[in-house]
């Protein structure tokens, strides 16, 4: 992740909220930057909780190869 020009890019893509700020208001309750190394962490340490905590579904495939 790297800053230039006032947006953030992310594996080629750049991520910029101005129109979202500018139609709708909206405004993020929390930063990228701070609140990514928090996830990957939680994730790595109990990625059957990351997934349970966060109301995703943990796939088929992935519990099969006990990956997760």
């Amino acid at each position: 992740m790297t800053r230039e020009r006032g947006l953030v890019l992310v594996t080629g893509y750049a991520l910029d909220i101005t129109r979202a700020r500018q139609l709708l208001g909206w405004q993020p309750k929390r930063s990228l930057r701070e609140t990514l190394p928090k996830m990957v962490a939680a994730l790595k340490a109990d990625p059957p909780g990351f997934y349970r905590e966060n109301g995703l579904e943990l796939q088929a495939d992935a519990r099969k190869a006990g990956a997760l």
